[in-house]
């Protein structure tokens, strides 16, 4: 018997365990690392960074109110709105995410 070779028998239900354990594990490592965050954290990141944009858009009216109420230059009056709103969405384009997490 020293020199019996020992069989090995496939057993694809040990494989598909031993595959999702490897599975998990990799996973768990991914999100310890921060390269995978969980669904949950997404959604409550994107409604921080939702309101805060929407807050933001928001304020524009009376926060402009007192400047554009005595212009006439209708041009003058869409430059600063544009301008406005293009702050907001700047500020969101390049948004870090991590203040919110």
């Amino acid at each position: 018997m020293a020199g019996k070779k020992e069989k090995t028998e496939y057993n694809p239900e040990k494989v598909r365990l031993t595959k999702a354990q490897a599975d998990k594990i990799e996973l768990e490592i991914e999100e310890k690392q921060k390269h995978l965050l969980a669904v949950t954290q997404v959604k409550d990141t994107w409604a921080k960074m939702t309101i805060a944009f929407k807050n933001k858009m928001l304020a524009i009216p009376s926060r402009l109110a007192p400047e554009l109420e005595v212009m006439t230059n209708r041009g003058e009056i869409e430059e600063i709105l544009t301008d406005s709103i293009e702050d907001a969405l700047r500020e969101l384009s390049q948004n870090d995410a991590k203040r919110y997490l």
